[in-house]
């Protein structure tokens, strides 16, 4: 459940960009558009660029954010990706990409130096 989720997480203690969505499955005929498109839809921040890593038969993809919004979507799923947990990002019905927070090095960096202040469709939290 959601309370589960640590409440205690104080986005200023990150940059405002963290973290990236990792969804590691997504279809090989997957566009970056049809990705900008979903994300953008469920306004869980402003979008950067989308970046795909292409496997033999499928792909990786990487969302990666210039910020995120304070929307309560962009909210739960922040507080649920930052807590190591998954989300179900839904798109074309009932069908769904699992996101992680990305953990790679390449990544941002996560702790906000400057300790500066974070200035509907559906997500669908899966804490399991």
């Amino acid at each position: 459940m959601i309370n589960e989720v640590k409440n205690e997480i104080n986005f200023d203690n990150y940059e405002i960009n963290y973290p990236s969505i990792f969804i590691p499955k997504i279809n090989i005929n997957t566009t970056k558009k049809h990705v900008s498109d979903v994300f953008n839809n469920l306004q869980l921040g402003e979008i950067k660029n989308v970046n795909f890593i292409k496997n033999k038969d499928t792909m990786r993809c990487c969302v990666h954010f210039v910020r995120w919004f304070d929307t309560p979507n962009a909210v739960k799923a922040r507080k649920i990706l930052i807590s190591d947990k998954d989300i179900k990002v839904l798109y074309d019905g009932l069908l769904f990409w699992k996101g992680y927070a990305n953990r790679s090095v390449k990544n941002a960096t996560p702790y906000n130096s400057n300790k500066s202040k974070n200035n509907n469709n559906n997500v669908e939290i899966n804490d399991k």
